[in-house]
């Protein structure tokens, strides 16, 4: 703000100063003061200029003396371009008659002969004491035309010598030169056109006239016809005019209508524009109601997403629940009916071992029934034998004893029905399984060796399991064997009970009858 105060005032100050150097001008004018010139335009070829007056100059010698010959000392200056003295500059003077008191001589001139886009040093020489009254560097414009000669190749900022400098002057003046022959040539082919055509309308008038010759009736007849032209002319004149003063008066009926369809047109755009603000603001109000009510309906679709979401996620754990009960429900269900078969399974096979158990005891009792029988037939047997051995003295009884005994033992092929006694107390039809035993219970007798032993005596002999006691080192051989060879064993009553072993008694594949029947064949 005080930079802009500065300057306007400084500005106002230095109104109506003179200037004083070209670098201090102020805003006073050149042509004020002496000996000041300037430039006024600069085109592609030439530049103008301007100047103010000079003093009174007087021609001297000076010119001479230094061999300027080609100077011209009636202008006070002269011109030189890029130190040399440039010819091709006019220079003429210009009377200034607004002066008061005298006419003042000025001075302007243009330079001539300049090539396009172009750096040159302008320097005005006085002719009076050869100073240099004005220098300026000026760079030409580029051609309107097309450049179709030689071209400036430098384009640096610095001037040309004074030869490059003549050299490009001349060749544009040349170039010039030759734009102006093509020019007068072509401007030479239009004229001479023109003549021709001239010429040849002449020669087509000067073959009417004189075809006409001297006959007046044919020009009473152009004259007749021109005259009525004429006054045909004058009345679509006159009915032109009546028409233009009916337009003139229509115009100011045309006027006001013109007016008021103008204001009423006026007020139907200012009421258009006000229903338009209107719409607008309706529009906007109602854009704003369907942008909150968008929002509140984004909103509730979120909740309701977020709703379902939640329901399928309950609905998805009620289904897994309800497959977990009917899963469970089903899995007690065949547990349920598992264990009913099972119950079923063991009645069964506890009804089946009940059941065989009674045939088994029925078969053992059958069993213990023929080894008493046969446990009598033993006794009897001990009995007789003891008898025969107490015929004999005790020497020889032993000696018998022990020969009889090897008889007995060699006598192999003596069978059941050679014994004195029955091989069976049953019949075949009431214990099958003792009849299978008799040939080994047979074998087994006829084994025993009686030898070196005493005698036997009988527990009881009416007992319903007979029992034998005695005092050698050989024990109760006869109720192991009947044992060992049926079958039977202590654990057989206590097998149809909860532990019992793997394997019933009276199947023949059980491993209990198996493993007794091994025993007593291996004994």
């Amino acid at each position: 703000m005080v930079k802009e105060y500065e300057t306007s005032h400084t500005a106002a100050e230095s109104a109506g100063t003179n200037a004083t150097d070209m670098n201090n001008l102020g805003n006073a004018p050149f042509d004020t003061e002496a000996d000041k010139i300037w430039l006024t335009y600069v085109g592609s070829d030439e530049v103008y200029f301007s100047t103010s007056y000079f003093p009174t100059h007087t021609t001297t010698g000076v010119e001479r003396s230094m061999g300027q010959t080609n100077i011209d000392t009636s202008k006070p200056f002269f011109v030189k371009i890029n130190n040399t003295v440039w010819q091709s500059a006019r220079i003429y003077a210009v009377t200034d008659s607004d002066s008061p008191d005298h006419p003042i001589t000025k001075w302007a001139g243009e330079i001539i002969g300049l090539a396009p886009t172009s750096n040159y040093q302008c320097d005005f020489i006085s002719t009076v004491d050869m100073t240099v009254l004005f220098s300026a560097s000026v760079r030409t414009l580029q051609s309107p035309t097309a450049d179709l000669g030689l071209s400036n190749t430098k384009t640096g900022g610095r001037p040309s010598s004074p030869y490059s400098t003549l050299k490009t002057s001349i060749a544009q003046a040349v170039k010039k030169l030759e734009e102006d022959r093509q020019r007068q040539k072509s401007s030479r082919r239009e004229v001479r056109a023109k003549l021709n055509s001239l010429r040849k309308e002449l020669e087509r008038l000067v073959v009417n006239i004189s075809s006409t010759g001297g006959n007046d009736d044919k020009l009473k007849q152009k004259a007749q016809q021109s005259t009525l032209h004429m006054k045909q002319a004058d009345e679509a004149a006159a009915i032109l005019s009546t028409q233009i003063e009916t337009i003139e008066k229509s115009q100011t009926d045309e006027t006001s209508v013109y007016s008021k369809c103008r204001s009423e047109i006026q007020s139907q755009r200012e009421k258009h524009k006000l229903m338009r603000s209107e719409i607008s603001s309706s529009k906007y109000n109602a854009e704003r109601d369907i942008q909150a009510l968008r929002m509140d309906s984004s909103s509730l679709l979120q909740k309701s997403d977020s709703r379902k979401q939640r329901l399928n996620i309950l609905n998805s754990k009620h289904e897994s629940i309800t497959d977990a009960n009917a899963k469970g429900i089903d899995e007690a269900q065949r547990w349920e009916s598992g264990r009913d078969v099972k119950r079923k399974e063991r009645a069964n096979i506890q009804a089946f071992y009940t059941e065989r158990l009674h045939s088994l005891a029925s078969q053992i009792f059958e069993g213990q029934a023929a080894l008493h029988a046969v446990c009598i037939a033993i006794e009897t047997l001990l009995h007789a034998q003891q008898e025969i051995f107490q015929n004999f003295s005790p020497i020889s009884s032993s000696q018998n004893l022990h020969t009889y005994g090897d008889l007995i033992s060699e006598n192999s092929g003596t069978t059941a029905s050679n014994y004195p006694w029955n091989s069976s107390t049953t019949p075949n039809n009431v214990f099958p399984a003792a009849n299978s035993y008799s040939p080994m219970l047979s074998t087994v007798v006829s084994s025993i060796k009686t030898g070196n032993r005493t005698r036997l005596r009988s527990s009881s002999m009416l007992s319903s399991l007979s029992k034998f006691t005695q005092s050698s080192d050989e024990g109760p051989i006869l109720s192991t064997v009947g044992k060992r060879l049926l079958g039977w064993d202590d654990n057989v009553e206590n097998s149809s009970g909860p532990g019992s072993r793997s394997g019933s008694v009276g199947d023949p594949k059980s491993p209990i009858i198996a493993s007794h029947i091994g025993s007593s064949t291996r004994q």
